[in-house]
């Protein structure tokens, strides 16, 4: 008769007292009433009975396991961590005895980035638009030209006799050089010259510097 001695105490003892049982009934045809050349095993209700409440322990530390984590948000693993499922003083879970220190740091990197991924959720940064103050610096406006030799060429078209006036009386040009304009350009009164003669005019008088050309 074949006696089953269940001595785990952890999840992971606890798997191979099943394996080891396994192999065992493989190896074993169970009958009522034969015998084998070499042994016979007799396998009972109460060794059946004992498998099953194995199976369902393992199932709820399993179950328990992942859903247990410790202080540092990791769950337990038999890789790197005690069998007994316990924690330290300081509420993480008892490092494994024998595990190297380079294999354990590694396992443990594993499972802190695996489980902070089921956590993290995606988050839409809020885009906050940069809200420009009004300028309280604006542009001083350019005071007005005091040199009424300063024209652009619409002043100069619009004001053309006056202007012409206004310079042979500050000496810039003389009536002599008026009636030589009129002649040439054909006219009677310096007025009815055309828009063509008052540009040629005005261009004369910008590149003689008797104007100053603005705008």
């Amino acid at each position: 008769m074949l006696t089953i001695t269940i001595q785990g105490n952890d999840l992971e003892e606890l798997k191979k007292d099943l394996k080891s049982l396994n192999d065992t009934f493989n190896r074993v045809e169970v009958t009522e009433a034969k015998e084998e050349t070499d042994e016979t095993i007799l396998v009972t209700d109460e060794d059946i009975a004992e498998i099953g409440r194995i199976q369902e322990v393992i199932k709820e530390q399993e179950a328990d396991d992942s859903e247990e984590v410790d202080k540092e948000g990791i769950p337990w693993d038999a890789r790197i961590h005690s069998g007994s499922h316990n924690k330290t003083v300081k509420g993480i879970w008892k490092k494994r005895k024998g595990v190297d220190e380079a294999v354990f740091n590694k396992v443990k990197a594993e499972l802190m980035n695996d489980y902070a991924g089921e956590e993290v959720k995606e988050v839409t940064p809020t885009v906050v638009e940069e809200v420009k103050a009004p300028s309280t610096t604006t542009k001083t406006p350019e005071l007005p030209s005091m040199n009424t030799n300063a024209h652009s060429l619409a002043t100069f078209t619009q004001n053309f006799a006056m202007v012409l006036a206004q310079l042979v009386t500050a000496g810039k040009l003389t009536e002599e050089y008026i009636q030589q304009l009129k002649t040439h350009f054909g006219v009677n009164e310096i007025w009815e010259a055309s828009e063509d003669q008052i540009k040629a005019t005005f261009d004369l008088l910008v590149k003689n510097n008797i104007l100053e050309q603005v705008g």
